[in-house]
């Protein structure tokens, strides 16, 4: 696999669009059209942006040795990079990459939009579930304030 080839599964991988990707590293968008079509290499600096990102490992996109994320505890961080899609990818381990990856992977978009609308359900039930709760700790503290009604 060519380094350019590496870089498209890079953003395939991660469900990202160049418009996104590019602005994340610090690079226009039209130096990643390049380099995605094989024009222009990545240089260091570039690879190490994306390491720092998204934990893509810089000898892997450069040279294709390795494994494309790193696993290692001292690259996985607390510190959680957002990316502008809004998505923390840092911290997920190996096996939710790998889902990612998949999910990214489905040709059929049936299959694909029911699966993400179970997923947005279940993000907007859990967020219903916050919301009440809250509303619930309010009216509790409404209530001690008003001398235990």
């Amino acid at each position: 696999m060519d380094m350019n080839e590496r870089l498209n599964s890079v953003l395939n991988t991660l469900c990202l669009n160049r418009a996104d990707f590019a602005g994340s590293i610090g690079i226009a968008e039209s130096k990643l059209d390049r380099q995605l079509k094989g024009l222009y290499k990545i240089d260091k600096q570039e690879a190490l942006a994306i390491k720092a990102v998204y934990n893509i490992n810089p000898a892997w996109l450069l040279t294709g040795e390795g494994e494309m994320f790193i696993n290692s505890r001292a690259d996985n961080k607390k510190t959680q990079v957002r990316v502008s899609s809004g998505e923390l990818f840092n911290n997920l381990s190996k096996m939710q990459k790998e889902v990612i990856a998949a999910f990214c992977s489905i040709k059929n978009e049936e299959m694909l939009n029911r699966i993400s609308s179970i997923i947005l359900n279940q993000a907007e039930r859990e967020r219903a579930e916050e919301i009440i709760c809250s509303g619930l700790k309010d009216m509790k503290c409404i209530r001690k304030k008003r001398g235990g009604e």
